[in-house]
């Protein structure tokens, strides 16, 4: 099934959002450590699904939990090297798990130096460790499934706690507050994204 846009725009033929199970790969996840080669089969699971895109010839985007600089060794080696094997579809990713927002480089297995995937951290909903709740909107450019911007939102616990009314802020817009190039669809150049 093609994935379709709220505006009724469609993205490329082929393409899928995959959410890959990280949670086995959690350090503490004492489970999974004598399971070293691939637990639950999500490799192999995870690889049929990128070559079905690759096949289609269509873009991928990564969603998961943990991030793999927050993997067990072997987990996050594997999925290195799938990220290095299809950096051609796979497009960014997206995970959670820290509660801070951040983003993850994965470099390349046999050149360490090169990123291969981007992958963005958002916030938290829940509180943790006096953090206010927040969350990330990304825009996406539909032909391209690659971010033109982000705004984070978050509420301020503090205040609501002595107004009893929350209110969800705006924290920040990449493009304004980061002084980055507007990437909308309107003043992007596709010939400078340049697929491996």
């Amino acid at each position: 099934m093609d994935i379709k846009m709220k505006n009724g725009k469609g993205v490329p033929s082929g393409s899928k959002v995959i959410a890959f199970n990280t949670n086995a790969c959690d350090m503490l996840n004492f489970n999974t450590w004598g399971e070293r080669d691939d637990p639950g089969h999500q490799f192999a699971w995870l690889e049929q699904q990128l070559m079905e895109v690759e096949a289609a010839e269509g873009l991928a985007i990564m969603m998961a939990h943990y991030t793999p600089v927050n993997c067990q060794h072997q987990f996050g080696v594997r999925y290195r090297a799938l990220m290095e094997r299809f950096q051609n579809v796979v497009r960014f990713g997206i995970a959670g798990h820290t509660h801070n927002e951040s983003y993850q480089l994965s470099n390349s297995m046999t050149n360490p130096e090169k990123p291969v995937v981007m992958t963005t951290v958002g916030g938290s909903v829940t509180t943790y460790d006096f953090q206010n709740p927040s969350f990330k909107v990304i825009d996406i450019d539909a032909g391209m499934m690659l971010p033109t911007n982000m705004h984070t939102y978050y509420i301020d616990v503090d205040e609501t706690n002595e107004t009893g009314a929350p209110e969800w802020r705006e924290l920040h817009d990449h493009i304004k507050d980061y002084q980055m190039t507007d990437l909308s669809p309107a003043s992007f150049n596709p010939m400078s994204v340049i697929r491996n």
